[in-house]
């Protein structure tokens, strides 16, 4: 049995057992399955889920967890430029938990620069990072601002549907990244993540499925 398939086996096994003994109500079981999403997606793409075990670099210990608009919006945005160069400032904020500056800081750059897609997602996150991962009526409007500005965009509806994700709404997720792949072209760079995230999500929507029958 190979890496890959111990993990989505203990994974699941994890999401059945909060289910039928921990009494978590629907929307923590969906928030939980987000957690295993993005921890399983973590393993597949930088692991080697499909060779012999082997000793690993200790990660970086800042004592705070990983943000999904940080290590995945390169797929998404311009890693250069002058929006780019404004988000390192940020990001150690929110490596740090001082969401606040953060908040801050990009609301700063956004009176600069207010057409900035990038900035406005960014602003998105950093709300939902400084409100404990809800969605707050203001981290909505910056989502729903970066995507009026830049419609033909994926990046601004990714980063609002992990947000969606956060929070529990998974079909609500799914749709979203089902209509960004269905508008994508076959050789966007992102298309493969986004295709392995929805896998996971339906395989524990499926196992819950399976069980309740």
């Amino acid at each position: 049995m190979n890496g890959w398939i111990i993990a989505f086996s203990l994974a699941v096994l994890l999401f059945l057992l909060c289910w039928k003994t921990a009494g978590f109500s629907s929307m923590a079981l969906q928030a939980l399955a987000a957690a295993l999403c993005f921890g399983l997606a973590g393993y597949a793409w930088q692991g080697s889920p499909f060779l012999k075990g082997h000793a690993a670099e200790a990660p970086e210990e800042n004592g705070q967890k990983d943000d999904p608009f940080i290590t995945d919006r390169g797929m998404f945005f311009s890693r250069y430029g002058e929006d780019a160069r404004a988000l390192i400032t940020s990001d150690a904020f929110i490596k740090q938990g001082q969401y606040a500056y953060a908040v801050g800081w990009l609301k700063s750059e956004i009176n600069q620069r207010p057409n900035s897609a990038m900035l406005w997602t960014a602003l998105g996150d950093a709300l939902v990072q400084a409100s404990d991962g809800h969605l707050v009526p203001a981290a909505k409007l910056s989502f729903e601002q970066a995507e009026k500005l830049a419609p033909q965009a994926a990046g601004p509806a990714y980063f609002h549907a992990v947000a969606l994700l956060g929070e529990g709404h998974l079909d609500e997720t799914l749709a979203i990244w089902q209509h960004l792949l269905t508008d994508a072209p076959e050789k966007a760079a992102w298309r493969h993540n986004i295709e392995e995230r929805m896998a996971i999500l339906e395989r524990l929507k499926s196992s819950l499925s399976d069980e309740s029958h």
